[in-house]
């Protein structure tokens, strides 16, 4: 009898936990959104940093090749 009621209470708990959530469904749709939003703020920023690097290193190629006309000017 004893071992029946134990079966029954753990069945009767599990069955409640799977049928409860650790967080409501609109806490997590909203911290879905939330990093779907930051992913697409990192691609945006990792594409900025992309484009300052080519920049950076136009600027540095002109000023190289601008030394060297000057040195060789000279």
């Amino acid at each position: 009898m004893k071992k029946s009621i134990y079966h029954l209470s753990f069945i009767a708990l599990i069955v409640s936990l799977t049928l409860t959530s650790c967080v409501s469904g609109k806490k997590f749709t909203a911290s879905e959104a939330r990093a779907n939003k930051l992913q697409k703020e990192n691609a945006t920023t990792q594409s900025q940093l992309n484009d300052s690097k080519i920049h950076i290193n136009s600027i540095t190629a002109l000023l190289y090749w601008g030394a060297v006309f000057f040195l060789c000017r000279a």
